[in-house]
This record gives C-alpha cells, sequence and structure tokens, in this order.
C-alpha cells in the first residue's frame, strides 16, 4: 500500500494553509493577467499596441507550462514538494517587482516579459501544490480535497479577473492614463505575494524522492512525460479532459472579453463589463465546485464526469443563443460554469491519486502540458475566430460543438459511472436504506458478497450501501431479454450458465482475482416465505480458489416491497410506508 494513502499528522492544517496559498498565487497571476489584458485593448483603441494584445498576454500565460514541463515535473519528484511551494512563493515576489518596474518605465513588452516570469513561478509551483495533497490527506478524502483544491483555484482565477479588471477601471476613470491606472493595483498583488510566502511556510514538510539528476535531455522530454501519462488507459483519458476544461475556460473567457470590448470599445468601462459577466462564471464554478466536493466527499465519484459534461454542452449552446449581456446570458454562464467545474473535479481526483508518490509531480506536469497545449490551440482558434469577424454566437456554437464530441467520449467510458449516480440519487430519495458493517468491505482486491434474496430490487439497494462497485452474478437465460442485455453490459455482470457449475465457478473465481467486489445469491432464487431458503453449493470453492474474503450479508426490511413475493407475483401493489425503510448489514 502507497505510505500516502493514509493522511499524516497534521495533513489537514497543511492542507487548508496550501488552500490559502494557492489561492493568493492564483489570484495574482489572474489579476496581473487581466491588467495587462485591458491596458492593451486600451493602448490598441490609442493605436499605441498592435492588435492581438490580449491573445499574447494569454499565451505567455501558458507558454511556461509548455517549455518547462519536464524540468517542473522533475523539481516536484527530486525535491521535498513542501520546499518547492516555498522557493516559488519567493520567486512571485521578485516577478511581480519586475512587472511593476516596466510599468513604470511605460513599456507594455517588457511588463509582458515580467508575467512570463510570474507564469514560470507558476508552472513550478502546480506539480508540487497538486502533488502533495494526497501525501497531506491521504486517498480516502481525496475526492473531497480535490474538489476544494480545484473549486477554490477556479474561483481564484476568476476572482483575481474581475478584481484586478474593476481596480484598473477605478483607476482609470480617476487617472485617465492606462499605465497609472495599473500601479495601485499591481502594488496589492505584491503585498498578496508576500502573505502567500508566509502561508507556503505553514505547509508540513514533506519526504524527498531522490531521483535522476537534471540534464538538458531531460528538460527537453516533453514527449516521454506525455507517455508516462499515456501508459494508463485511464490517466489518458482523464489527462485529455482536464486539459479540455483549461482550453474550454480560455475560450469562454477571450469571448466574455469581446463582449465587453464590443459594449464598451475597448476604453474605459470594459474590465468592468468583463467583470459582471465573469461573475456569473464565478457563481457557477463555485455551485458546481462545492457540490462535486460533497458527493466525492468519501470517494472519488466519477459519474459526475459525464454529467458535468452534459450541463456544459447544454449552457455552451445556449449562450449561442442568447442576446449579447442579457440577463438569459448571465445564467446560462452560470450553468456553463457549474457544469465545467462538476466535469473537472474527479478527473483531475484521479490525476493525483492513480500515480505512484516518486511519479505523481511527472505525471501532474505533463498533464500542465496538455492543459496549455489546449490552452494555446483555443486561443488561436478563437483569435481567427474574432478577427475573422466571426459573430459571437457562432463562437459560442463551436466551442458547444466540441464540447458535445466530449460528452459523448465521457458516455463511451463512463456511462455505468453516471447511470450508477444517478440511480443511487435515485434509490437513495426514494428508500431510507440503513447501513452497518460496511468498513468490512476491503478498500481493493476482489470480495465475494453473500445476501439473502428477497426481492427483485435487491441488487439496487446492495449497490446503493456498498462503498465500491459490484459487479452481480447473474444466470445467463436472462440476457435473453434486450432490456436485460444492455443492462449487463453497461453494469458488466457476471453472466453464469447455471447447466455449467464447473464454467460458472471459473468465470466467478476470474472476476475475484481481479480485484472486483462480486455479489452472488447463494439461495439461487427469490424468497416466497419472507425467509432464508436451502443454500447451493459452491460459494466455498469460489472463495477457497480465489483466495479472497466472503462477506455475509442480510439485507432487512424488503419482504414488504411491492418487489417481493408478500402479496403474490408483480409489482402493482401499494407500498406499506413511504419512504420504505431497508436495513443492510
Amino acid at each position: 500500500m502507497d505510505a500516502t494513502d493514509q493522511p499524516t499528522p497534521g495533513g489537514w492544517r497543511s492542507f487548508w494553509a496550501l488552500v490559502a496559498m494557492q489561492i493568493a498565487q492564483a489570484f495574482n497571476v489572474n489579476a496581473v493577467k487581466i491588467i495587462l489584458m485591458v491596458l492593451g485593448a486600451w493602448l490598441i483603441e490609442r493605436k499605441m499596441a498592435p492588435e492581438g494584445v490580449e491573445h499574447l498576454v494569454t499565451v505567455m500565460l501558458v507558454l511556461p507550462y509548455i517549455i518547462f514541463a519536464p524540468t517542473c515535473g522533475w523539481a516536484s519528484d527530486r525535491f521535498a514538494k513542501s520546499s518547492v511551494i516555498q522557493w516559488t512563493s519567493w520567486l512571485q515576489i521578485v516577478a511581480v517587482a519586475l512587472t511593476i518596474w516596466a510599468l513604470h518605465a511605460r513599456h507594455l513588452g517588457l511588463a509582458i516579459g515580467g508575467f512570463f516570469l510570474i507564469s514560470t513561478q507558476a508552472a513550478f509551483l502546480s506539480p508540487s501544490k497538486v502533488g502533495v495533497v494526497k501525501e497531506l490527506v491521504g486517498s480516502k478524502r481525496l475526492g473531497f480535497a480535490s474538489g476544494v483544491l480545484e473549486g477554490t483555484v477556479i474561483l481564484a482565477i476568476l476572482a483575481g479577473q474581475i478584481i484586478g479588471g474593476n481596480w484598473f477601471d477605478a483607476q482609470l476613470k480617476i487617472l485617465g492614463d492606462g499605465y497609472s491606472a495599473s500601479f495601485v493595483p499591481f502594488y496589492w498583488v505584491l503585498v498578496i505575494a508576500g502573505v502567500s510566502v508566509g502561508l507556503a511556510y505553514l505547509v508540513r514538510p514533506t519526504a524527498m524522492h531522490p531521483g535522476v539528476p537534471w540534464t538538458f535531455k531531460l528538460a527537453t522530454s516533453h514527449v516521454r512525460d506525455l507517455k508516462e501519462l499515456f501508459t494508463s488507459q485511464q490517466l489518458k483519458l482523464c489527462g485529455l479532459g482536464v486539459a479540455f476544461f483549461w482550453g474550454f475556460g480560455g475560450f469562454i473567457a477571450l469571448i466574455v472579453l469581446q463582449i465587453a470590448e464590443s459594449l464598451n470599445h475597448g476604453d474605459e468601462g470594459t474590465a468592468t463589463a468583463f467583470a459582471k459577466l465573469w461573475t456569473r462564471a464565478v457563481v457557477g464554478i463555485a455551485i458546481g465546485s462545492v457540490g462535486a466536493g460533497l458527493i466525492s466527499r468519501k470517494k472519488i465519484e466519477m459519474g459526475l464526469a459525464p454529467l458535468g459534461a452534459i450541463v456544459m454542452t447544454l449552457g455552451t449552446f445556449a449562450l449561442a443563443l442568447c442576446p449579447l449581456s442579457s440577463v438569459l446570458q448571465m445564467i446560462m454562464l452560470v450553468i456553463a460554469g457549474a457544469g465545467g467545474a462538476v466535469f473537472l473535479v474527479p478527473l483531475q481526483a484521479i490525476l493525483q491519486d492513480a500515480p505512484e508518490a516518486d511519479r505523481r509531480g511527472t505525471v501532474i506536469s505533463a498533464s500542465g502540458l496538455l492543459n496549455n497545449l489546449s490552452g494555446i490551440a483555443f486561443t488561436v482558434l478563437q483569435f481567427g475566430l474574432k478577427y475573422g469577424k466571426v459573430p459571437i454566437g457562432f463562437q459560442f456554437a463551436v466551442v458547444g460543438l466540441l464540447t458535445l464530441a466530449v460528452t459523448w467520449i465521457c458516455f463511451k467510458h463512463l456511462a455505468v459511472d453516471f447511470i450508477r449516480l444517478i440511480g443511487l440519487a435515485v434509490i437513495r430519495t426514494i428508500y431510507r436504506i440503513d447501513v452497518s458493517g460496511a468498513p468490512n468491505i476491503p478498500e481493493k482486491g476482489g470480495v465475494l458478497l453473500l445476501p439473502n434474496h428477497v426481492t427483485f430490487a435487491d441488487a439496487f439497494y446492495l449497490t446503493a450501501a456498498c462503498p465500491r462497485r459490484i459487479r452481480f452474478v447473474m444466470d445467463e437465460t436472462f440476457i435473453a431479454n434486450f432490456w436485460v442485455r444492455r443492462f449487463t453490459e453497461i453494469f458488466h455482470t457476471v453472466n453464469i450458465a447455471r447447466d455449467n457449475p464447473r464454467e460458472a465457478i471459473r468465470i466467478t473465481i476470474e472476476a475475484l482475482k481481479e480485484g472486483h467486489v462480486v455479489c452472488l445469491f447463494p439461495e439461487g432464487q427469490i424468497t416466497r416465505t419472507g425467509t432464508l431458503i436451502t443454500l447451493e453449493r459452491g460459494f466455498e470453492l469460489i472463495a477457497k480458489r480465489a483466495n479472497c474474503p466472503l462477506v455475509p450479508v442480510w439485507v432487512d426490511g424488503s419482504w414488504e416491497s411491492i418487489f417481493s413475493y408478500e402479496r403474490g407475483p408483480g409489482f402493482c401493489k401499494k407500498p406499506y410506508r413511504l419512504p420504505p425503510p431497508r436495513s443492510v448489514a
């Protein structure tokens, strides 16, 4: 077992310090970004800068993540992640100070160069910041911690853009000069950078992972790092999904800025209009992050990814039809933002949980490389659409089609998780299920569950009660029915032929050796009397040959169900009580 499967002493205190530190750092990076973007728009309007400055600033944000990706991952794996967090916090102070000097010199190019240094600092921070979470809180609550980390960083990104833009507009209104309007916001950014240094030193020291020395070959090993990410189908799909989310978010942000510029002609009020629209996305992301974090508080819930993708798709297509700056458009920004956050949380949690500790930094850095390649691709796409005079509504439709494709991929790979998520929500709403003894089911490895069989709905009660996904043993004669066959395909049931017991035992043993939780009803049929009937033989041999634990299960309170034989066959019965109580032990 990975030593980081369990939380470390003081790990949660360190985690909350890490959250506060990353909020400060992400706020600063994005406040600087939006100030430089609206300053560029102000200069373009006066013919003092070339068109496309806002896209150049966006590229400068993501370029260090691409150039230095292998080195960032190496530093996170080679040194203690807590030390890297501290070093990079100091670097942000230096980079912000250099950018302030460039603005005083009234040199936009040098200021953008300073922003490149700020982004470089963020690129080196990212793998250590994300990779240290499992070392602090362990695996069990990683889904919740990931929801908090991703939700707060996204909120900090958006807050930095909104507050930074409002700061600039307020100063521009007073001073009437773009460069001068940037000074006060930047000095506050410098103060916040100082606070983040103090927070970085509250993160508990973590272990070093001695590895290979840095070489130029390592620094240019982008393809190798991507191969590390792509060695696992699960990591590859999660990495691509996270990359799509960040590209999608950047694209939407650039469209929102274009809307703000069109409403104010790039002059005073542009940043405020941007903030007004972007605040709605903040609200949506807050709702989505909190909701996903709460649902994932006990384990990583992959069914959230297709759910979030559906919401993103619907919200984006609706944005294509909304009038600019209308109430409906603001509502759809909330919906699209919420969907994006729900989509992101489980994918990012897998990237933190699945790799081994000494490779986690490399995997996360490779994911960051993908994120920023996606960011550049979406930036180039929006640049082409904007300066190709493509209407804003059509731009939303383009990204909506891309989101629809991602939704299809999610359902191709995560249909079971999605149906399980929705189905269990329905079951838990209808039934009051009291669960006891759940810790008796090991977190990993094959387990054979042996429950009593009282109703046709027992599989749903057990699925709602079990902390792990269950594969049910089913007689293959039932799969002649089309709908039952589709059910078995989606939920990967263990289909056996009762007239060939040796083969049935072999198939069940294989599923257990693969590490699945397998449920076998040892009675072989539903009771007609409400009492336990004679158990069929074979499950002892299965458990012995599979070398896995047996867990007896008792489902109580279901004899009075409309799905039992208590009042004869058929489901056209009136429930005795609502909500019907069930007990699973």
